[in-house]
Formats: C-alpha cells, sequence, structure tokens
C-alpha cells in the first residue's frame, strides 16, 4: 500500500490495516505460510482462493486460504 506525499512521490504505508491484514491473515498463520497455499493451488491447478471474513462493519479481519479442490468457479449463464 502507498501512499502519495505532497511533493507526488509515492511512500509505503507500514501501518494501513491490509499490511497488517496480508502480515498476519489470521489468528492460526502468517502470511508466509498463505502465501505458500495460495502459491501450491495456483502452480497445481490454476485456480487459488481466499475467504474473507468481515466483521460487523463489513471491514475484512480475517483471510482464509480455501484448497482449490474445494472450489468451483462459477460465472452467470448469460456471460
Amino acid at each position: 500500500v502507498l501512499r502519495l506525499l505532497p511533493d507526488e512521490q509515492l511512500a509505503p504505508e507500514r501501518r494501513h490495516p491490509m499490511v497488517r491484514l496480508l502480515r498476519r491473515p489470521n489468528p492460526h498463520y502468517s502470511g508466509v505460510v498463505m502465501w505458500m497455499a495460495v502459491l501450491a493451488s495456483l502452480y497445481v491447478s490454476g485456480n487459488a482462493y481466499l475467504l474473507k471474513l468481515r466483521d460487523r462493519q463489513e471491514r475484512v479481519v480475517e483471510l482464509w486460504w480455501v484448497p482449490h479442490w474445494l472450489c468451483d468457479p462459477r460465472w452467470s449463464p448469460d456471460g
């Protein structure tokens, strides 16, 4: 996540909620472990999935890897 500085430069936003979420996506594993699982699914099947858990204000508060064999992509029949 980057923020625009007054001089038009971009600077990393280290305290942004998304950065914290990606470092610790849920109470059971780290961001590194989550991304290893996501990449394994992507390499094996060409698809990778994350489940977003939201709080009462609809903010994403947890991310969970979902194994590719448990999901089937779906889309509208009319395209």
